[in-house]
């Protein structure tokens, strides 16, 4: 059923387009797929969902070593809005995190969420909870236990899996 999504005519609209390369991808449509990313790419050159997928179409074929270091290159040479890491969806920070950890750029991440951090005035909710779970990839249990308890806290967050991170710090 989604190949009729994907054979018919829609607007290159953001939403249609992640949903296009979804379903082609799940369909064994590489081709098709990164032909969408890169339009989507193009229209959104500093998001940082759109860079994602921009870098698995890449290299979705390549072991882990191999798109580690693509990551690692594509990371230092292209501008990435981080906005949407600082102050957006659990999901994009919970994904650019691993990003990082896998590519081994989690540390200079954690200095750059750490300067974003003493920048912010009115929302840090999301910086805080980026660097704790960040700490908790390096194994800095006892800083991602303070800063979770500061969002549990001073922010409320008393979510289940902000109360998790914070036992699991």
């Amino acid at each position: 059923a989604a190949s009729k999504w994907l054979n018919s005519k829609h607007e290159n609209r953001p939403i249609y387009l992640i949903l296009d390369i979804l379903i082609a991808s799940n369909l064994g449509e590489h081709s098709q797929a990164k032909l969408k990313t890169t339009i989507l790419y193009n229209s959104m050159p500093k998001n940082v969902i759109t860079n994602m997928l921009n870098l698995i179409m890449m290299s979705n074929e390549t072991d882990i070593k191999t798109f580690a270091a693509k990551a690692i290159n594509y990371l230092k040479h292209h501008t990435i809005d981080l906005d949407s890491v600082y102050y957006g969806s659990t999901f994009i920070r919970e994904n650019f995190i691993i990003l990082r950890f896998i590519t081994g750029t989690l540390y200079p991440f954690v200095k750059q969420l750490e300067e974003q951090l003493m920048k912010e005035t009115e929302e840090a909710s999301g910086i805080i909870e980026a660097l704790a779970q960040s700490n908790i990839y390096l194994k800095r249990f006892e800083e991602a236990y303070v800063l979770f308890n500061q969002l549990v806290d001073q922010y409320k967050h008393q979510d289940s899996r902000t109360l998790f991170l914070a036992g699991i710090s």
